[in-house]
């Protein structure tokens, strides 16, 4: 059966293997491709050498941060929290941050700009080597929006997550999301679910993507408006925003437990004492010393912060009245 199964491959045009996911993120991400894997022979080409090398390279630095952010988050995440549902209005290119802050969370929900063409290009190894080929490297690099569905894909190579299906997804006038297991061309979809699971946690987890950042005429749209209403204690990652309006500042504030944010996105002002307990993390003589106009008994300076160049950060948690 192995031998008749190696004839075929090798009478079979490699551009038109359809491969699946897992073994697109294998190979991006610059893990070893396996022996059972479909793209084992253009890893071996030379132009794929040398992403795969570059990539490599980003791997090892994009690890030692992982490595920092999750000492931190051990030592400063409530236990109580870390099971918590994860919502990030402002994911970009940050899920290995995300996962590695609240890495036992079993359903993710991201909104950011993507590409849903990449999904398609995954999907077929002519797809892949256009993809590299117009500079996929460089996008990572720069950070695009172009690219950020497949910067989530690597960096879940990264964290070894094992990507077990996906499928397309629509939010309906109620805002409930539905899971669609066969893609119509006719039929608008607002985003693409991934079903995952790790060696920490072998149960199946589900991460939610919907394609766009939650901007003020996106946030407004009805379906999604009830979409975030039936979103409650849910552990919130914000870093990176454009302009957060004192609006939806306060919807944050109403269905979250637990803050993960930046002085820069969320004011300490916006949070009331009696209602919050804040914790500030960096250096408190370089960047916090500008807040501490802001400061209060609940908040605490400490010079540990899992963003690179000790930038601050800060969690807020709510508290139980």
């Amino acid at each position: 059966m192995k031998v008749m199964v190696r004839v075929l491959l090798s009478l079979t045009p490699f551009y038109l293997y359809a491969i699946n996911l897992a073994a697109s993120v294998e190979f991006l991400s610059g893990q070893k491709v396996t022996s059972h894997n479909p793209l084992i022979r253009i890893a071996k080409e030379v132009e794929f050498k040398a992403y795969r090398k570059r990539v490599s390279e980003l791997k090892k630095k994009k690890k030692s941060e992982i490595k920092r952010i999750r000492r931190w988050q051990k030592a400063f995440i409530p236990t109580e929290f870390q099971s918590n549902s994860i919502f990030a209005p402002y994911a970009n290119d940050n899920f290995y941050m995300i996962y590695s802050i609240f890495p036992r969370a079993f359903k993710y929900l991201l909104f950011f700009d993507f590409q849903i063409q990449n999904i398609r290009e995954l999907k077929s190894t002519k797809g892949l080597k256009a993809l590299i080929r117009e500079g996929l490297y460089d996008k990572l690099r720069a950070r695009t929006n172009e690219v950020n569905l497949v910067a989530l894909l690597i960096q879940m190579g990264w964290l070894k997550l094992d990507l077990l299906n996906w499928s397309y997804i629509r939010i309906t006038p109620e805002g409930s999301i539905d899971v669609l297991h066969s893609r119509k061309k006719k039929r608008k979809y607002d985003g693409i679910r991934l079903v995952f699971k790790s060696a920490d946690l072998p149960h199946p987890r589900e991460i939610y993507i919907l394609n766009s950042i939650l901007n003020k005429p996106y946030y407004k749209k009805r379906k999604i408006r009830k979409l975030l209403k039936q979103t409650r204690d849910v552990n919130t990652f914000i870093k990176d925003s454009n302009y957060l309006t004192k609006g939806f500042i306060k919807g944050i504030l109403k269905r979250s437990a637990l803050i993960f944010s930046t002085p820069k996105d969320i004011p300490f002002k916006r949070f009331k004492p009696k209602k919050w307990t804040l914790q500030v993390y960096g250096n408190q003589n370089r960047d916090i010393k500008a807040l501490k106009k802001f400061k209060r008994p609940q908040i605490r300076f400490r010079e540990k912060t899992p963003l690179q160049n000790s930038k601050p950060c800060f969690l807020a948690i709510k508290k139980l009245i």
